[in-house]
């Protein structure tokens, strides 16, 4: 998020705009600035399932767009987001091309609609390429610890998994803990993703593969959205994969501009 404001203020200063930065999510706060006449349209980040404030700024006739889907079905708006299910459908690509034929899914409890989404395009992976798509290890948390103790689950199953597609990087690096503690080698018997490239990615042993998110594209994304008059139009970018030792995947452009494509 500190990434994407620095890239949105420049965007947006560049159309001869400012940006205001607030951190109340409460209807009251969006009502209050309207009323005031303090800004001309929001940018709605931190959107989270059911998001109000979309219908409330569309019912009052404010402009806006939304960096993030409220995972409603009738979203107002514009929005912009991550297609999180092609990328990890993506995932399960890369991995089968290395010969991985048990691939696992690393989810959370309670899980919003984002990682809803990650998890539906490792079941359309595994369907696709007829793998069993029964690993699924729910997280009590989003943290190294929560990663670590599902991964304990998963290799304490009959059938272990020979690869593991985690929804975030926290979760990943417990994966690869784990892995670890139990004598495994991470990227050799068993392959891990993780999610958003944070700096854990590059700096655990033999790094983490991961998605990085186009966080460039959002903000100028953002800012197209804003001036444009195409009513409530959705935009999907795609993730970038980045390969490191934890799975070194084999992608080549043609495999990005093909689900690029789609």
């Amino acid at each position: 998020m500190d990434r994407f404001l620095h890239l949105l203020t420049a965007e947006v200063e560049r159309s001869g705009r400012h940006v205001l930065l607030f951190t109340g999510t409460d209807i009251e706060v969006y009502a209050d600035l309207v009323a005031q006449r303090a800004v001309d349209a929001f940018v709605v980040a931190d959107t989270v399932d059911q998001d109000q404030r979309h219908q409330w700024l569309a019912d009052h006739g404010v402009p806006f767009v939304s960096f993030g889907r409220t995972w409603s079905g009738s979203q107002p708006g514009p929005w912009v987001d991550l297609d999180g299910a092609a990328v990890c459908h993506r995932l399960v690509d890369g991995l089968h091309d290395l010969g991985r034929r048990r691939i696992a899914f690393v989810a959370r409890r309670g899980g919003s609609g984002q990682f809803l989404d990650r998890q539906r395009g490792w079941l359309a992976g595994c369907a696709a390429l007829d793998l069993p798509a029964g690993r699924l290890a729910v997280a009590e948390a989003d943290t190294v610890a929560a990663g670590g103790a599902a991964m304990r689950d998963l290799l304490d199953s009959e059938v272990p998994p020979d690869a593991v597609i985690a929804v975030s990087d926290p979760l990943a690096v417990g994966v690869l803990r784990e892995v670890r503690r139990q004598g495994l080698r991470p990227g050799t018997d068993v392959a891990v993703t993780g999610f958003d490239d944070s700096p854990l990615a590059s700096v655990v042993d033999g790094g983490l593969t991961s998605v990085r998110q186009p966080v460039e594209r959002f903000a100028r994304t953002v800012v197209d959205l804003l001036d444009s008059t195409n009513g409530d139009r959705g935009v999907l970018l795609p993730g970038e994969i980045v390969s490191r030792g934890s799975a070194p995947l084999r992608l080549t452009e043609q495999d990005v501009n093909r689900w690029e494509s789609r």
